[in-house]
Parts: structure tokens; C-alpha cells; sequence
């Protein structure tokens, strides 16, 4: 068998270009013997329809996972690269904004102080209820006086209305 190569035409000889350092390769019997068992190995999947069909479904699956694996990362990538310049805009905007924006001590305290402001008034708003509302009680505790005249007597006065209580009185829920 006549390999194709050895019609190739004859190339200038290198051997004067001592300053080249080319890197150790393995033996070429040891490529050899590779290329060999390679063949055996061809040469019996062929042989065997079944072990073929198995390595072309291996070999395209393998192909597949490969592709997908590629596929994935490209996305992954660029969508990073893509989003990237929202992400860093963003977060220059909360720093700028942030600092800009943060309380100073000052702030805090009279934030403290307006609280409790609120809260004292809210106590003395508390006292005045529950004083209104044991006012209320002992109101209603006391027996309303009826007339002394029959009830069936049309010149006798009506009993007396309980007058309605002011907004400052009203009992709060």
C-alpha cells in the first residue's frame, strides 16, 4: 500500500537551523503502536454492527453533552456581560443616593426627642380619658330623682334629660 505522503514533493533540508529547540516528543514506535491499536479497535467495531451503533449513539450523546455544556456557559457569559453595566449601575446609584441620604446623629436624636414627645403626650391624653371615664361612671352611678306627681298628670314637668356629653368628653374606643 502506497501512503500519500510519500508522493509529497521533497521539502528543503532543516538540518542547518541548529538554533531550533524542539520539545521532547514520545517515540515514534510508541505513536506507532498507538495508531495500531486504534486500528485493532476501528477495525473490530466495524466488524460488530451492534458495538458500531453503540459507539456512534456514545459518540454523538458525548458530542451532545459537550455542545450543550458550551451552549450553557456562552449564556451564562453573556448574559453576565450583558447585565453587568445594570448591576454596576445600580450599585454606584445606592452609594451615591445612600451616603447622601444617611442620617446624621443630629437627625437620630431629634427623631428620639419626637418620639418622646409623642409618647408624653400620648400619657396625658391617657390620664384625661381615664379621668373622663370615672367621671362618666360616677354620673351613672347616681339615682336619676323622679317627680313626685303621677305619671298620668299632663301638667307635671318631664324627668329630665340627660344632657349629651361635649367631643372632650366623649369616652375614645
Amino acid at each position: 500500500m502506497d501512503l500519500p505522503w510519500k508522493s509529497l514533493p521533497n521539502l528543503p533540508d532543516l538540518s542547518g537551523l541548529s538554533n531550533i529547540d524542539l520539545p521532547d516528543l514520545p517515540d515514534l514506535n510508541a505513536l506507532g503502536s498507538l495508531a495500531a491499536q486504534l486500528q485493532t479497535i476501528i477495525s473490530r467495531a466495524i466488524a460488530h454492527p451492534l458495538w458500531t451503533i453503540a459507539l456512534i449513539l456514545l459518540a454523538i450523546t458525548l458530542i451532545q453533552i459537550i455542545a450543550d455544556l458550551i451552549k450553557r456557559s456562552l449564556k451564562a457569559i453573556l448574559t453576565l456581560l450583558l447585565k453587568l453595566p445594570l448591576f454596576m449601575s445600580q450599585w454606584i446609584w445606592k452609594r451615591t443616593v445612600g451616603q447622601t441620604k444617611s442620617p446624621t446623629n443630629a437627625q437620630i436624636l431629634s427623631k428620639a426627642e419626637q418620639a418622646d414627645q409623642l409618647i408624653a403626650r400620648l400619657e396625658t391624653l391617657r390620664q384625661e380619658q381615664d379621668q373622663i371615664i370615672a367621671e362618666l361612671k360616677s354620673l351613672l352611678r347616681q339615682p336619676i330623682p323622679l317627680p313626685a306627681s303621677s305619671p298620668l298628670d299632663p301638667a307635671s314637668p318631664s324627668p329630665p334629660m340627660l344632657e349629651p356629653l361635649s367631643e372632650a368628653q366623649t369616652p375614645s374606643p
